[in-house]
C-alpha cells in the first residue's frame, strides 16, 4: 500500500511538472475539434419563440457553473493551505533532520553507539537524533503524515534498534579475542578495562593504527606487537557481530535515503503546485 502511494505520488509529480504543456496540448486538441466539426453545426438553431426559454436555461446553467466554480476555488484554497502547512511543519523538519543524520553517518560518526530521541546533547562525537520525528509523533501532526512515510519510519526505527543492540554488545566478543590472543603471547597485562569497546570502534571504522595503539604498550611497540595487532584486527573483522553491524548500518542509510527521496519529492510537488 505504501509503495503504491509513493508510485502514485511520482505520477502526480510528473504530471504537475509538465502541467502547462499538457493543458496547452488539450486546449489545442479541443480547438482543432471545434474548428473541424464547425461551431454552428454543433449548436441547434432556435426560433424566436424559444428565446425566452433558452435565456432562462442559459442563466440557470451559468449560475450553476458559477457556484460550482466558486466552491471549487474555495476548496482548492483550503487544500493549498493544508498542503503548505504539512510541507512546513512535517516534511521539511523531518527532511532536515534525516539529512543531518546522513551527514553524521557518512563522515562524523559512521558507527554511533547512541541515537538520541530528543535534542542531541553536546558531546565530543556527534550522534544521530530523531527529535523532530518524535515531536511529530507526540502531537496531531501525526494524523497528517502519509502512510508511506509512517511505514518507512517505523521500519527504520526497528532497524536502528537492531543495530544498537549489536553495537552496544560487540565489545564483549572483541574483548575476548583481544584477551585470548594477547594472553597466548604473555601480554594480557597491557589491556584496558574497556578494550573491547575501543578496539571494536577502531575495527568498524577500518582504523588499524588506532587498534594497534589500544592493544600494545604505547611507548614500547615492537614488530611482534604489530603482528599481534594485525591478527586481532583480522579476527575481529571475521566475527558475526562486526559483519552484522556493518550490514545494518548500510541498511539504515539506504532506508533513510529512501525516505529522503520521497520527502524531497513531496516538498517539490507542493512548492510547484501551490506556491509556484
Amino acid at each position: 500500500m505504501a509503495k503504491m502511494e509513493y508510485g502514485w505520488l511520482k505520477i502526480r509529480f510528473g504530471a504537475q511538472k509538465y502541467k502547462k504543456v499538457i493543458i496547452a496540448l488539450l486546449c489545442g486538441f479541443v480547438l482543432m475539434a471545434l474548428i473541424y466539426y464547425g461551431v454552428r453545426g454543433m449548436i441547434p438553431q432556435m426560433s424566436v419563440e424559444e428565446g425566452s426559454f433558452s435565456a432562462l436555461f442559459g442563466a440557470l446553467v451559468g449560475g450553476f457553473f458559477s457556484l460550482a466554480g466558486s466552491i471549487g476555488v474555495a476548496k482548492m484554497q483550503q487544500k493549498s493551505q493544508r498542503e503548505i502547512l504539512k510541507k512546513n511543519t512535517i516534511y521539511k523538519p523531518l527532511y532536515d533532520e534525516l539529512m543531518k543524520n546522513d551527514d553524521i553517518l557518512r563522515s562524523k560518526n559512521p558507527f554511533p553507539i547512541e541515537v538520541w530521541c530528543d535534542t542531541n546533547p553536546r558531546t565530543i562525537v556527534e550522534s544521530p537524533s530523531f527529535a523532530a520525528w518524535n515531536r511529530i509523533q507526540r502531537d496531531n501532526r501525526l494524523l497528517d503524515v502519509p502512510e508511506s512515510i509512517q511505514t518507512q519510519m517505523n521500519d527504520l526505527e526497528e532497524t536502528i534498534e537492531r543495530y544498537l543492540r549489536l553495537r552496544r554488545g560487540v565489545g564483549t566478543p572483541v574483548q575476548k579475542i583481544c584477551y585470548e590472543t594477547l594472553k597466548a603471547q604473555g601480554k594480557e597485562n597491557v589491556l584496558f578495562t574497556n578494550i573491547g569497546d575501543m578496539v571494536s570502534d577502531a575495527v568498524l571504522n577500518t582504523d588499524i593504527d588506532r587498534a594497534l595503539e589500544y592493544i600494545t604498550e604505547y611507548n614500547n611497540k615492537t614488530k611482534d606487537d604489530e603482528k599481534i595487532a594485525q591478527e586481532i584486527y583480522n579476527a575481529c573483522l571475521e566475527t558475526e557481530d562486526i559483519r552484522k553491524i556493518k550490514e545494518l548500518q548500510k541498511k539504515w542509510r539506504d532506508m533513510q535515503n529512501g525516505i529522503l527521496d520521497e520527502l524531497a519529492m513531496r516538498i517539490k510537488y507542493i512548492s510547484m503546485k501551490y506556491e509556484g
